[in-house]
């Protein structure tokens, strides 16, 4: 005997089931990989913060002088950050020839990497040329 009372759909289906596994596995990733990103994101922001702030403190070191000494053309490691290094650099123009200054441009590297973490420019007095014995130069 069958029922004239049309029969009711009580449950989903496997395909939708699955439909809905799959969007939530692609929202659960799509999560993940933002978060990560962030993540990185937020450890490279901490470490040139505290590069800036290892810069600042070397740079204050070479300025605290009635002339600058800066390191021209070297190398070494930041104080009180020995995971840091930083790099000089000059450059001329003819706009700094005629001031008597140079462009120092200082970068600061994390020893594990070979990128910049930060860089800075800064003007500093041409170095003076030294006399020798005898009007040489």
């Amino acid at each position: 005997m069958t029922s004239s009372v049309p029969w009711r759909r009580r449950g989903v289906t496997l395909i939708e089931a699955l439909a809905g596994l799959v969007i939530l596995g692609t929202l659960l990733t799509a999560v993940t990989v933002a978060r990560s990103r962030a993540n990185h994101q937020y450890v490279q922001a901490q470490q040139r913060l505290a590069a800036s702030r290892a810069l600042d403190a070397q740079l204050a070191a070479w300025f605290s002088g009635p002339t600058p000494a800066v390191p021209l053309n070297s190398q070494g490691t930041l104080v009180g950050a020995p995971h840091l290094r930083w790099r000089t650099t000059t450059r001329t123009d003819a706009v700094m020839t005629t001031l008597h200054a140079l462009v120092a441009r200082v970068e600061v590297f994390d020893a594990s990497s070979r990128s910049a973490v930060l860089s800075v420019e800064v003007v500093v007095p041409a170095p003076v040329p030294t006399t020798q014995p005898g009007g040489a130069r």
